[in-house]
């Protein structure tokens, strides 16, 4: 229903600026209007996403853990290792992201990069910088098959967190690669992001 339609908008458009809690609102006014509608599974869904970030966790891995018992589809493996990311459990989520790899179609190259990107993220975030980097570049290769900038920018995004300790050329080029997949996408708030690392990296390695 149109009504819903405009609900859903604010709600991602409050996510998207940071007012979690606003969208948290619209989200459960879009829920009570589509109570009996086939998309309610589809709002639910994105309703995990703010209940992450404001570091509901219980209650988003209930919502994904129920729409993957009815649907048995990755996506909401993927769902549940992110919210064991925010959660900052990375050895939950890297275990939910192996088993997402098993179920994921081999053509589905979209789909592959994002559980790569995932792989690497999660063992950076646990030390195993080794591992990390041969998902960010198994990740890069996967998403340049990919018509998705998002995706491109994301993996070689990843490739500089991996790289920024240790070689910060390597990864102001990865980052500047991000940077330009982050604008081809029209991503502004990536591109910003991404410019701000650029500059501090620059400024550490002129001390």
């Amino acid at each position: 229903m149109d009504k819903n339609k405009n609900i859903l908008s604010k709600a991602w458009k409050n996510y998207e600026a940071g007012n979690y809690k606003k969208s948290e609102c619209f989200f459960k006014t879009a829920l009570k209007n589509e109570k009996l509608s086939k998309n309610r599974d589809n709002v639910l869904f994105s309703y995990g996403y703010t209940l992450t970030a404001l570091k509901h966790f219980d209650k988003a891995e209930k919502i994904y853990k129920e729409l993957f018992k009815k649907h048995r589809s990755h996506i909401y493996i993927h769902q549940l290792g992110m919210v064991q990311r925010e959660a900052k459990h990375y050895e939950k989520a890297l275990k939910l992201y192996l088993k997402e790899k098993t179920m994921i179609d081999k053509k589905d190259n979209l789909a592959k990069a994002m559980n790569l990107y995932e792989l690497g993220k999660n063992n950076e975030l646990l030390g195993n910088l080794a591992k990390a980097k041969k998902y960010a570049d198994k990740c890069i290769q996967t998403s340049n098959k990919c018509d998705d900038s998002i995706m491109k920018a994301c993996a070689y995004r990843l490739a500089g967190d991996i790289e920024k300790n240790k070689n910060i050329i390597n990864a102001i080029n990865s980052y500047k690669m991000a940077k330009k997949y982050f604008d081809t996408g029209n991503d502004k708030i990536g591109a910003k992001e991404i410019t701000s690392i650029i500059t501090d990296l620059k400024k550490k390695s002129r001390k």
